[in-house]
């Protein structure tokens, strides 16, 4: 594709030409999927020894990311409370969207709310 040929309208791609453009990206990086980056996975982010089995570092690696995850929804928590409490609004699940929580993730992590709430609130 051209670039000289997209229409722009007031800053703005226009839809189809945004959708070939992403049609056209998505192509290309399927194509060169195995040639983007190194081609490996990272195995050393955490730093395990080598003496280590790979199911070891696995595990490892599972229970690091389940951490940062978990540490990541604690924040989107505390946040949407934190919104809450400053626009004065009761800790509901849809006050709490509002504020930035999805419904999805009260419903998931409702224990935790409340945890947060409790902790935040006294």
């Amino acid at each position: 594709m051209n670039m000289m040929f997209l229409t722009y309208y007031n800053g703005v791609l226009a839809a189809k030409e945004a959708l070939s453009v992403a049609k056209s990206v998505g192509k290309w990086t399927w194509k060169h999927r195995y040639t983007i980056g190194n081609g490996t996975k990272n195995r050393g982010i955490l730093g395990l020894s080598d003496e280590l089995s790979l199911e070891e570092k696995q595990s490892k690696g599972a229970e690091y990311t389940n951490t940062i995850r978990t540490e990541k929804v604690d924040d989107k928590i505390k946040l949407a409370i934190h919104k809450c409490k400053e626009r004065g609004l009761p800790f509901t699940s849809g006050n709490l969207d509002k504020c930035g929580l999805s419904k999805s993730t009260f419903s998931d992590h409702k224990e935790a709310v409340k945890n947060w709430i409790r902790i935040l609130t006294t």
